[in-house]
């Protein structure tokens, strides 16, 4: 699996393009991280139903609290109602800041602002 690098947040100048998730050579997924200087944007994350629940969403996620915790950068996400990647960003402790009729919208604060309190 392809993992991310620091690059693709922190170096690369092209906003909006997506992270492709290769399993084997073959393209499975996909993901977008944008920065700000208060925080990381986790976006469209999405990936081919047949790889899901193999833990590459789980790396992804370590990957990206690694890097949250490195810059001191808290994470925000919003995924679909009802869509069982709920799961998985609740294990990383995302808490839910906001909901709509269809969305719901999350954050992770990083390690300093944890420690501080400052959530």
């Amino acid at each position: 699996m392809k993992r991310f690098k620091e690059r693709f947040i922190v170096k690369n100048g092209e906003k909006n393009k997506p992270i492709i998730i290769e399993v084997n050579g073959i393209s499975v997924g996909s993901y977008l991280i944008n920065q700000t200087i208060e925080f990381l944007y986790f976006e469209r994350f999405f990936l081919l139903p047949e790889y899901q629940g193999q833990g590459i969403g789980t790396n992804i996620l370590k990957d990206l609290v690694r890097l949250s915790d490195k810059y001191n950068l808290s994470i925000k996400l919003c995924y679909l109602q009802g869509n069982k990647v709920a799961t998985l960003y609740k294990r990383f402790n995302f808490k839910v800041t906001s909901e709509d009729a269809h969305f719901v919208y999350m954050i992770k604060y990083c390690k300093l602002k944890n420690y501080l309190n400052l959530e």
